[in-house]
């Protein structure tokens, strides 16, 4: 399965030239590029362009691994809320330019079922964010509709019939 996917990886990058999508390379001999090293859609206009996306960790003892994630990716710190018991309720650390977030979870953990597809879309974004939970919806378990939470005045949280950990937020 993993030829499978690295030839679908390497024959989608060959037919950019036919595709909306466009890379912008983060560095050219060895200078970096900036801001236009991201991969940008043409073909919407900029009108779903997300704030930002992060990739959602769930540990016991969340501290010890932030601590981990910091040595092995010269990772920063980026904010921590302690959750009152020695953990984390949620952290961020900047792991060469991407989130990775950590937070601890109460329940037994399940090797596989500790990650989470987090998208920041941002204010004004309402909509997308009640039309993704209308279509994942279908299927899914452990729902969380939208509304507000601790961190956002429109979120949703869900694991769709795919197995797939989403949480979609402005």
């Amino acid at each position: 399965m993993g030829k499978t996917i690295i030839l679908a990886i390497k024959t989608a990058f060959e037919n950019l030239e036919d595709s909306p999508l466009q890379v912008f390379p983060k560095s050219v001999n060895g200078s970096k590029i900036g801001k236009e090293g991201r991969i940008r859609n043409l073909s919407d206009g900029g009108k779903y362009n997300m704030l930002r996306s992060m990739m959602q960790v769930f540990v016991k003892n969340s501290m010890e691994a932030v601590a981990l994630y910091q040595k092995a990716f010269d990772a920063e710190l980026l904010c921590a809320y302690p959750d009152g018991s020695g953990c984390y309720m949620h952290s961020e650390l900047n792991a060469y330019g991407q989130i990775l977030a950590v937070s601890e979870i109460s329940e037994d953990v399940t090797i596989g079922n500790t990650m989470m597809f987090c998208f920041h879309l941002g204010e004004g974004h309402e909509n997308q964010i009640q039309k993704a939970y209308e279509v994942l919806k279908e299927g899914a378990s452990n729902d969380t509709p939208v509304g507000p939470c601790d961190y956002s005045p429109c979120q949703f949280k869900l694991i769709d019939k795919f197995g797939v950990c989403w949480c979609l937020f402005v």
